[in-house]
């Protein structure tokens, strides 16, 4: 059964990770934004590196932080921004095919192992429309199954001081919280925790909450709200800052998502 090429996209919105389905413009594009995984449903999708040199996949993993450009040719994707305290991108790195030196800064992956499963079972997402909280599970359930493949002496854990920050970030993101307040509530030095957060996750405090209340933003059109006013109750100060951590991100215009993508929640 094939979608319908009018179908809207799907955005769905979880605590700790999101997923957007969608056909893409001639190019995907970001500056920054968290760590994802972009599977195409159809054609390969072509990333090239700072010498030139062309690489072809269906899939690719995209550290946190990095920007990246795609020549998707308007085909059908899946982004699946990963888990926020990075233990989802440390499981997947290791079952990536090839890894490509982007920039002098950072390399992105391609070729994940079980592309075609995860491809089947994504695009499946897109034709039922499932709902938030049937997904939620089968996200997590498709990604865990890397787990049984790891290397056993490895340790994927997340250092626990991370996780609190992480989470009392996504219980207020809309709150402006200093470094100094955050580090207080671990027992950290801020400047420690700084470089222990970005070390962990690949981004900083500020850009995590940044992305957050991105998502946030979203949730909130999907109950109802207008652009500015979704914008206002996430924390941004306006909706052209909304409008410009989104254009970071990649993909759509906000108006378009509000117009032209479904968007589930858990509810």
């Amino acid at each position: 059964m094939s979608m319908p090429s009018l179908s809207k996209a799907l955005f769905y919105s979880f605590r700790d990770r999101a997923l957007f389905l969608l056909r893409c413009d001639e190019y995907y594009f970001r500056t920054t934004g968290p760590a994802m995984l972009i599977l195409s449903f159809e054609n390969e999708l072509e990333v090239e590196d700072e010498e030139g040199t062309r690489y072809l996949s269906h899939s690719y993993l995209v550290p946190a932080g990095a920007p990246v450009s795609i020549k998707t040719n308007y085909t059908k994707v899946a982004i699946c921004y990963l888990m926020f305290s990075g233990s989802d991108f440390n499981k997947l790195i290791f079952h990536m095919n090839r890894s490509i030196n982007y920039n002098s800064q950072y390399s992105i992956y391609s070729g994940i192992r079980l592309e075609t499963k995860l491809t089947e079972a994504l695009h499946d997402v897109w034709v039922k429309r499932y709902e938030a909280n049937t997904l939620q599970p089968l996200l997590a359930q498709w990604i865990s199954t890397f787990d049984s493949m790891h290397d056993k002496t490895e340790d994927y854990s997340v250092d626990p001081r991370v996780l609190r920050v992480i989470d009392m970030i996504l219980d207020n993101s809309s709150e402006n919280a200093s470094v100094a307040l955050f580090a207080k509530e671990v027992g950290l030095k801020p400047a420690r925790l700084s470089q222990l957060f970005r070390q962990t996750t690949g981004a900083s405090i500020r850009s995590f909450r940044l992305w957050e209340r991105f998502f946030n933003a979203v949730r909130n059109v999907q109950s109802g709200m207008s652009l500015t006013e979704a914008s206002a109750a996430a924390g941004f100060a306006d909706y052209a800052q909304c409008f410009r951590v989104y254009n970071s991100l990649g993909g759509m215009q906000p108006r378009k998502i509000k117009n032209f993508t479904e968007i589930k929640v858990v509810k």
